[in-house]
């Protein structure tokens, strides 16, 4: 699921302020905003990257060492007991291959959603892959 932020979708400082007050009038404006560093895109794309996804009704860990299992798992051809966040599953070869295409997926989505804010700029909360 992707978020909406006013940010993303006003250029205008003013105009996207007027938008969060309307939204909650209780916000305190700060006096500077800072344009998003480089540090702070690979920060969210982190977040994104390991937030895990959700594959065939099961919730599955996406950081980089639950990546790295499941293509163990996915290599080695054979039918096996899966632990996700949510339950435990057996899975064939067949099903295994495609958790971890899901799980590729996501991470290729996460890097190609961070470059193209780097080279392109654009809204840094929305326009990313779904996660958990």
């Amino acid at each position: 699921m992707t978020t909406s932020h006013p940010f993303d979708v006003y250029t205008d400082r003013d105009e996207a302020v007027a938008a969060i007050l309307s939204l909650d009038p209780t916000y305190e404006v700060p006096e500077y905003i800072p344009y998003p560093t480089p540090a702070d895109i690979a920060n969210i794309r982190w977040e994104k990257e390991v937030g895990g996804i959700l594959w065939n009704g099961y919730q599955v860990n996406t950081s980089r060492e639950s990546v790295a299992a499941i293509h163990r798992a996915a290599l080695r051809g054979v039918s096996m007991e899966w632990k996700f966040i949510n339950g435990w599953a057996t899975l064939t070869s067949s099903q295994l291959q495609s958790l971890y295409t899901a799980v590729s997926e996501h991470v290729e989505a996460c890097f190609a959603r961070e470059r193209e804010l780097l080279e392109h700029g654009g809204g840094i909360y929305s326009g990313w892959p779904t996660t958990l």
